[in-house]
């Protein structure tokens, strides 16, 4: 099954998410309300995407997944296919591998190829959506 290229959601983002190239590039300089996902969602099936980090603060806290669940404009809530993937040592141009499969109900997230995050157990009922943020602290 081929799924169409998607973009992230301008009506399914927090309040300090600022979205530009298309909604294809996202921006927050603030660690709350910063989540956004993406258009498409599925149910079954292995998906595979990446985003490239083009800056980063050394407190850069990416927060890298998938959710079932509509991201409410004041929403602070980590969801359970959201991985918090670490904090500072990154640089621009590294690249995050998000590995779903819907069907196993797992998420793995790597990190220039290596192993950096990875979710089991998952209970997958309705769509799913690529999502991205910072963890909030």
């Amino acid at each position: 099954m081929a799924i169409s290229p998607t973009t992230w959601n301008p009506a399914d983002k927090g309040y300090n998410v600022t979205l530009s190239n298309g909604n294809l590039t996202t921006a927050y300089a603030n660690y709350t309300q910063n989540r956004v996902r993406a258009v498409t969602g599925v149910t079954t099936g292995k998906w595979y995407w990446e985003v490239t980090l083009d800056s980063a603060d050394d407190g850069c806290r990416p927060m890298l997944g998938a959710t079932a669940r509509t991201i409410s404009v004041g929403s602070n809530t980590q969801e359970a296919g959201e991985l918090y993937v670490g904090t500072g040592g990154f640089a621009p141009g590294d690249v995050f591998g998000v590995a779903f499969d819907a069907d196993a109900g797992t998420i793995d997230i790597t990190r220039n190829g290596v192993a950096r995050a990875s979710v089991s157990g998952l209970t997958i009922s309705g769509p799913w959506h690529p999502s991205c943020g910072g963890y909030d602290y």
